[in-house]
């Protein structure tokens, strides 16, 4: 269970605090949500039903910075390769992202910034769903990072890609 001024990282939103709990009839049906203010986007709001343990299950306590570090440190270690057929590699990557493990997301991120260097020397762009994986990728591990080691998203992208 959660409590109200715990951050965790949510699905693909990043980093969140919990502001408060609150009834809401939405559709003629009144629950109690989680309310979430994500850390990067203050004007937003995130309303988790405390009833649908598939939707509380994707909100994950904040890593410590030991954990980022450790992380970081090992996904430093990875090289995996690209799947070259376009529909098996997305299918991985929707699977990986689904997951929520950090490390295989980091490694999405780290194979998809490798693969546009490869295609920008040929002259070539990435394909369009990959471009949209690395944003939904990086979006949440990013602004875990940077929450963490109190820096900017970008900063924590470079940590990140760098070797």
């Amino acid at each position: 269970m959660f409590n109200i001024s715990d951050y965790v990282c949510y699905g693909a939103t990043g980093v969140c605090q919990i502001t408060e709990t609150k009834k809401e009839r939405i559709s003629g049906v009144t629950k109690e949500y989680y309310v979430l203010k994500p850390v990067f986007n203050e004007n937003s709001a995130v309303y988790v039903p405390m009833d649908s343990p598939v939707l509380v299950e994707k909100m994950k306590p904040v890593l410590s910075a030991t954990e980022i570090k450790k992380l970081i440190t090992n996904a430093k270690k990875r090289n995996d390769e690209w799947i070259i057929n376009d529909f098996q590699r997305s299918e991985q990557f929707k699977e990986t992202l689904k997951s929520g493990d950090r490390a295989d997301i980091i490694e999405i991120i780290r194979m998809i910034y490798r693969r546009q260097k490869e295609l920008i020397l040929r002259g070539k762009h990435l394909h369009v769903a990959d471009e949209r994986t690395r944003r939904d990728a990086q979006t949440p591990i990013c602004s875990e990072i940077a929450f963490v080691k109190k820096i900017t998203p970008d900063e924590a992208l470079e940590l990140i890609l760098a070797d």
